[in-house]
């Protein structure tokens, strides 16, 4: 907030660019920039604009050191406008794209800084100055703005309305964090196709933001969340990190071009790949009767696999193989689950991590004669700190072959 007077309150937007902190008013093109001076701070404005009010609630961020104001409403419509702030104009010039996207709201848009792109949830159009005028959903896809080229990719349809424009939407390093309702708080990730929820853990956190009053001032810096409000005056923080929230689904629904025409045909050919892969393995399995009888049947390559493995690895190789299945990736919270170990330390829970992981990829290689690891990780796009691990889909099958022989084995 910027307090004009003792009756006055105006709305502001804080941004961050080249080291130094910038104040954009709300609804207006006013930009300020705000340094220390001494014992005071001094706050200047750098533009040269008038005032506009055709751009309330917009998303206001800055990219690959610019300072860009995305959206907005006023006099009553909305907008899809990209401007960008022009230092040496001391203007904002509109950024053409390939086409228009218009967020209903600030909580409807998040920037994937690392990547410069922007994303947006929802297309709406707004048309209430005209006789007549109405509010309508134009679409309920997400999309994604490549910032340097100006063209917009339809990433698929949500089936719903993400976030609520009456309550303040958090941007954080992983996505945005909106309160679906008063018992549910959501952050959704555009980038990784995510929506998560709050764990208990992360929900005692984030009580301290949600549970006395809604912040007028919020900023996230390494994984500290500053937040607080001007008129209490009321200022707090709390730490905040993957482990406090928990996927519970996609965001949105990729749909392959050409919607339904293409469906049909690609069921046929998945059919016949399916009757001829059915065919295949009959006739293999009629070529070595009796595999599944003997104890110390071998695997084609020759290497007995009964014992291999213990329970807690097998749980976790079935584990990952019904991931692989469905195309998804396990987290930290997923292998912690798996291997019981969720109430301990994290001192206990990654030990019990790396060796149970580090037991199953040995016994694999031995058993397998290759150098190729059965379970691997690879930085997390939720958190670049943290890891998914995953399987290919062709060792998930040979796995998969492999405890089906021991349980027959057994």
């Amino acid at each position: 907030m910027v307090r004009l007077s003792r009756r006055r309150v105006v709305n502001f937007t804080g941004v961050c660019n080249k080291g130094r902190l910038y104040i954009k008013i709300n609804g207006t093109g006013r930009l300020y920039e705000a340094a220390i001076s001494g014992d005071s701070l001094r706050i200047t404005r750098v533009d040269s604009t008038f005032y506009l009010g055709d751009c309330f609630h917009a998303f206001n961020f800055s990219s690959q050191n610019s300072i860009y104001s995305f959206g907005g409403y006023g006099f009553w419509r909305n907008n899809g406008m990209i401007r960008e702030y022009d230092t040496i104009n001391h203007e904002w010039e509109v950024k053409v794209t390939d086409r228009v996207v218009r967020p209903m709201h600030n909580s409807f848009a998040w920037l994937d800084n690392q990547h410069n792109i922007l994303y947006a949830a929802n297309d709406w159009l707004v048309e209430k100055n005209l006789v007549g005028g109405h509010q309508q959903s134009v679409s309920d896809h997400v999309f994604s703005l490549d910032l340097k080229s100006g063209k917009w990719k339809d990433l698929g349809s949500t089936g719903r309305t993400f976030g609520h424009p009456d309550l303040p939407c958090i941007h954080l390093g992983w996505g945005w964090l909106s309160m679906a309702d008063s018992y549910k708080i959501e952050l959704y990730n555009p980038a990784a196709n995510s929506v998560f929820v709050a764990t208990s853990r992360g929900m005692a956190k984030l009580k301290k933001i949600y549970g006395r009053s809604l912040p007028e001032l919020y900023y996230f810096v390494d994984s500290t969340l500053y937040f607080g409000n001007v008129t209490s005056p009321l200022f707090d923080s709390v730490q905040l990190s993957v482990n406090d929230f928990t996927r519970s689904g996609k965001m949105y629904s990729i749909e392959a071009p050409g919607g339904k025409r293409y469906l049909y045909p690609a069921l046929f050919t998945l059919l016949i790949f399916g009757a001829g892969t059915f065919a295949s393995l009959k006739y293999r399995n009629r070529k070595a009767p009796g595999l599944a009888k003997t104890e110390k049947q071998p695997l084609q390559d020759g290497q007995t696999i009964t014992g291999s493995f213990n329970e807690t690895e097998k749980s976790l190789i079935r584990f990952m193989v019904n991931k692989t299945g469905v195309g998804e990736r396990a987290t930290i919270d997923d292998i912690n689950h798996v291997l019981g170990v969720t109430n301990k330390t994290e001192a206990v829970q990654k030990k019990t991590r790396s060796e149970v992981i580090n037991s199953i990829n040995e016994k694999w290689c031995l058993t397998r004669g290759t150098a190729s690891m059965l379970i691997d990780r690879r930085r997390s796009d939720f958190d670049k700190r943290s890891y998914d691990y995953f399987m290919t889909i062709d060792l998930a099958t040979q796995a998969k072959e492999l405890i089906t022989l021991e349980k027959k084995v057994d």
